[in-house]
This record gives C-alpha cells, sequence and structure tokens, in this order.
C-alpha cells in the first residue's frame, strides 16, 4: 500500500529574515514629511499615480494637460482655483450645496412640524427647511418668530433678523441668515459652533495621529495647513490655521473613572 506524500504548501520560510531595519520609516510617515517639505501632495483616497505633467497657469493648460492623458496636482487644482475664483464666489458655491443637501434632508417636511420638534430640542429639521429656502406658508412666518422668542426670552432681538421675519417673501441670504440665527440659539450646551472648523480640526488630528506622538513643528504646521484647506474648498469658506490649532492644543476631558463596577451587564449592588 502506497502512502500518499503531503506537500508544504507555499514556499518555506527562510530562516534570518531580518525584516524591516530599524529606524526605517513607512510609506505614510515618507509621505507626510514630504508634505512638510513641501516636495509631495497628499495622498489621494484611491492609489497615487505619478505622472510628470508642465506647469498649469490657467484653464486652457489643465483641459490640455487633461486631453494628453496627464492628470494635474491637487496642489496646482487648488492654485488655480483659488486664482481664478474669488473668495466670495467660493461662498456662493458653498451655500449653494449646503441648501440643496439641506433640501434633500428636509424632504416634504413642513414648517409647522419642525418648529414643534424644534421646541422639543431638535432644530435640525427646521434649519434644513431654512436652508433649503422653502417658502412660508400662512402662520409659518408667526410661529417661527414664536420659538425664536422663547429662546431669546428679554434679549434684543437683532435688527437684521426682526427685517428677515416680517418679509413677505424672504431672499436666499435672509433666509441662510435666519437658518444660522435660529441653529446658534437652538444649538445645545456643547454643540458644535462651526462645523467646516471642526471637520478640519478632526482631519489634521487623524494626519498627525498616523506620525505618532512627538511631530515635527514644520511638519504640524503643514498637516494643518493641509486640513484647512481642503475643508475650507469644500465648505466654500476660509478657515484659519491658528484656530485649528488652538483646538487641537485644548485639554481633553479626563475619563470618569467613579463610575460603578458592572458585573454581569448591571451595576454592582454589593457595597465597598
Amino acid at each position: 500500500m502506497t502512502v500518499p506524500v503531503h506537500k508544504p504548501r507555499g514556499r518555506p520560510f527562510q530562516s534570518g529574515n531580518p525584516g524591516r531595519p530599524p529606524g526605517s520609516k513607512n510609506k505614510v510617515t515618507r509621505g507626510l514629511e514630504q508634505l512638510a517639505e513641501g516636495q509631495a501632495d497628499p495622498p489621494p483616497k484611491g492609489r497615487p499615480i505619478n505622472v510628470p505633467i508642465p506647469p498649469i497657469n490657467g484653464p486652457q493648460d489643465a483641459l490640455s494637460s487633461i486631453a494628453a492623458g496627464r492628470v494635474p496636482s491637487a496642489d496646482e487644482i487648488r492654485a488655480l482655483r483659488q486664482a481664478r475664483v474669488s473668495a466670495a464666489d467660493a461662498k456662493k458655491v458653498g451655500d449653494a450645496r449646503r441648501a440643496y443637501e439641506a433640501g434633500l434632508r428636509s424632504g416634504w417636511d413642513s414648517y409647522c412640524g419642525a418648529i414643534e420638534a424644534a421646541r422639543g430640542g431638535n432644530v435640525a429639521r427646521l434649519v434644513d427647511c431654512l436652508r433649503a429656502r422653502k417658502a412660508l406658508a400662512d402662520g409659518d412666518g408667526d410661529r417661527l418668530a414664536d420659538f425664536i422668542a422663547t429662546k431669546l426670552r428679554r434679549r434684543r432681538w437683532p435688527p437684521e433678523v426682526v427685517r428677515s421675519l416680517r418679509s413677505a417673501a424672504p431672499t436666499e441670504g435672509e433666509f441662510d441668515l435666519l437658518a444660522d440665527f435660529v441653529e446658534t440659539i437652538g444649538r445645545r450646551p456643547g454643540g458644535v459652533r462651526d462645523q467646516p472648523l471642526h471637520r478640519a480640526s478632526r482631519l489634521a488630528e487623524v494626519l498627525l495621529s498616523l506620525l505618532g506622538r512627538r511631530v515635527p513643528d514644520a511638519m504640524r504646521t503643514a498637516v494643518i495647513k493641509y486640513a484647512c484647506e481642503t475643508e475650507g474648498d469644500d465648505a466654500g469658506v476660509a478657515i484659519e490655521p491658528e484656530r485649528v490649532r488652538d483646538l487641537l492644543n485644548r485639554p481633553r476631558p479626563a475619563a470618569n473613572t467613579n463610575l460603578p463596577r458592572v458585573r454581569g451587564g448591571e451595576h454592582s449592588r454589593h457595597a465597598d
């Protein structure tokens, strides 16, 4: 009887494999160091493609480069957009995008239901209705004014808010003003005031976490600047790097270690 011999799968392991040399850096660290030195673009979500391209000084250069099969770098596209699009126009694009997204979220929602939800502590629906510039039906303006009055109480009303509420057909700017004001007065304690600023801070925090605990100041500055430009361009606003740095430098609240011990999924009932 012949006994079959099973051969090992794959290649045999070679002893003495040294692995990664001591002190070597991974791809993420090397990429961020090049970013801090101004020698590389931030890596995209997909696999990076390194293609030599000529300098791009205008829209025609960008179109010619794309037509020739060459992909412009992220820095060149960003610099071209900043040179050709003013801050005011970029804000208009960002406002239009936020209005479109608010319209998708609000759907068939009405001011009546949104104001009642806001009275219960959820102002997101009302902000979306205003941000989407939905027309105010009969009585909606009075209900909105009553809600604002309950939040302001005896505080003085801003004149621009009064003018917007008295308008029979608010303009897009007045709708945005009311949305920002309702979002501010209806925000819960500890809520986020500036969404783009906090998104930039979060992006910078994630990128810096990839570099370990001790990050050179030049690299930290470059990462914060990149996060501000990325989120600022997306939102159509300018984000100051110093404000992001202040958020990153704020001490985090300590975890509460005085909670009762948990045993079997329930709090322990036994006294120590």
